[in-house]
């Protein structure tokens, strides 16, 4: 099993799905799922303890509830390829929460922190520069409320990736 820190966010993803086909945007398997996030650390594989000392840490955790506003849809590219589509997040509060996690957490990430929600992963995309010119034309508006941090763990199967909550620390209300 591989973990990683996570922002759950409820959001209807099949109206973007249902957006993208009305656009032409050929897509496929949009992440309609129940454990939509915004990723804050991938840690990969942990043994036992580090995995109990991360819920210890995470317990001890305290931020405020607080709404994020989704503002664009965009995409990670590979080798020249959209890899990801996702919903960008545009918004002061997700870093500060992302640099208190980083803080209480301890783990060191030089990588530029980019909050987003996975909308698909692409493993083929027949007409690239078609598709990027219609997502570069998406606009959304959308707030989404924040109301905890998780520890997931993360399973491959045939179907994709099954996420599950091993530990959940509730944020306190404002």
């Amino acid at each position: 099993m591989r973990y990683f820190i996570g922002v759950p966010v409820e959001i209807d993803l099949k109206k973007y799905k249902d957006l993208f086909k009305a656009k032409n945007i050929a897509i496929k398997d949009i992440a309609i799922n129940q454990h939509n996030h915004i990723t804050m650390h991938f840690y990969g594989k942990l043994t036992e303890l580090n995995q109990k000392k991360l819920i210890e840490d995470l317990s001890a955790f305290n931020f405020p509830i607080f709404k994020i506003k989704l503002n664009k849809v965009s995409y990670f590219k590979t080798k020249g390829l959209i890899n990801v589509v996702y919903l960008g997040v545009d918004d002061e509060k997700i870093d500060e929460l992302y640099q208190a996690i980083k803080k209480c957490l301890k783990f060191k990430d030089d990588r530029l922190f980019i909050p987003h929600i996975t909308l698909c992963r692409n493993k083929s995309i027949m007409n690239n520069e078609f598709i990027i010119k219609q997502i570069e034309k998406i606009k959304i508006d959308e707030e989404v409320e924040v109301r905890s941090v998780v520890l997931y763990n993360s399973k491959l199967s045939k179907e994709g990736t099954i996420h599950e909550k091993v530990f959940v620390k509730y944020f306190l209300d404002k």
